[in-house]
């Protein structure tokens, strides 16, 4: 599947030249494979591979380049590539392996399984990756003078996050026909998200560093450490469930059931971890001084060299008992129905009945 969506506002008094639009594009390609058994002794089962590749990204319009903010008269004009789209991608890798291994006996029908999920993220975001110029007026434009320019840029790994995880879920479910017109489902699944990578350790932060002017800067202390991910927080997830058959003739159907539910986890809440360790980005933020401007640099490779680097860093950790939140990742959901099958009042000539359902979700 392919898609875009193409951005770019204007008002009255903020004028962006159409080299400032950006577009959203998003690819994906997904293969499922199946493969159904019987083995002896009345057993069944299922097993399902999956890979998915998703490919989201923020496409510049216009040319390569620099992006450039002017003012003057009470108007703003945004002209180059929109500054937050020079270097913003993030791709995704998910293989799925689901099994489920199923025995009847008697009147229970039970289901075991695993249905696991790794992830490999590429993060890619440099704000202002190309440079972002302001400039006071358009003469000061048109003469390559700016008041202030700011970016982003490598300092390793391409400035980009990369790091693999997975979910690992288990669960055993039993299926129980105590009479012919009524099911009783009973369940448990129990999921468990791993981090197989790290984020890179910064010594600065935990053991402090000296300054270039020989000072010492103090460390946070061995409890703040930059190569910190969530323990592992396993997430349980019971289920009740029923349906019951009013006459034993499908017509009418009373079904239900509450549980606790779990999607996927939210890494991307860590991903911070991976990009703000203070090891793969710097940047650059400079003004200038009252009665003087700056000149424009149109390569960016080299401004980290031709304007004054920011000195500090901002940095993105967990503590070292940190675990993912519940909230966000499960959530308890009650469920109601009732199914009628009714005969239609007027004639034809291959009867055909009228279904009606009425759906209750609580959340």
């Amino acid at each position: 599947m392919k898609a875009f969506d193409d951005n770019i506002t204007r008002t009255g008094t903020n004028v962006r030249f159409s080299n400032n639009a950006y577009r959203f594009s998003n690819l994906q390609n997904s293969t499922v494979a199946e493969l159904n058994s019987r083995f002896a002794g009345g057993f069944s089962n299922k097993l399902i591979l999956s890979y998915s590749a998703i490919r989201d990204s923020r496409d510049v319009v216009g040319a390569p380049g620099p992006a450039y903010q002017i003012s003057e008269g009470g108007v703003t004009y945004s002209l180059g590539q929109e500054r937050s789209s020079v270097a913003n991608q993030l791709d995704q890798d998910i293989i799925e392996i689901t099994d489920n291994l199923t025995k009847a006996i008697g009147k229970h029908t039970f289901t075991v399984g695993t249905h696991n999920e790794g992830f490999k993220f590429r993060n890619l975001f440099l704000n202002n990756g190309a440079g972002y110029y302001t400039f006071s007026s358009l003469a000061n434009f048109q003469a390559g003078k700016a008041t202030q320019v700011q970016s982003s840029y490598p300092t390793a790994n391409n400035g980009e996050a990369s790091f693999k995880a997975a979910q690992l879920g288990f669960y055993a479910q039993d299926e129980y026909t105590p009479v012919e017109n009524l099911r009783l489902t009973l369940g448990m699944r129990i999921d468990v998200p791993v981090f197989v990578d790290k984020p890179g350790y910064n010594a600065g932060v935990t053991e402090g560093s000296k300054a270039a002017n020989g000072t010492f800067n103090a460390g946070f202390g061995s409890q703040y450490k930059t190569s910190n991910t969530p323990n592992g927080q396993v997430l349980y997830s019971p289920r009740l469930g029923f349906n019951w058959d009013v006459n034993n003739d499908t017509k009418i159907q009373l079904r239900g059931g509450t549980g606790i539910f779990s999607g996927r986890v939210p890494f991307v809440w860590i991903s911070n971890s991976y990009t703000n360790s203070g090891l793969v980005q710097g940047s650059v933020n400079q003004t200038a001084a009252t009665g003087t401007t700056l000149p424009v640099q149109i390569d960016p490779a080299k401004i980290a060299t031709s304007y004054t680097q920011v000195l500090t860093s901002q940095i993105n950790l967990v503590s070292d008992n940190f675990k993912l939140p519940r909230y966000g990742a499960q959530t308890w959901q009650p469920t109601s129905a009732c199914r009628v099958m009714l005969s239609p009042p007027w004639k034809e000539s291959t009867p055909r009945p009228l279904t009606i359902s009425i759906i209750r979700i609580s959340t």
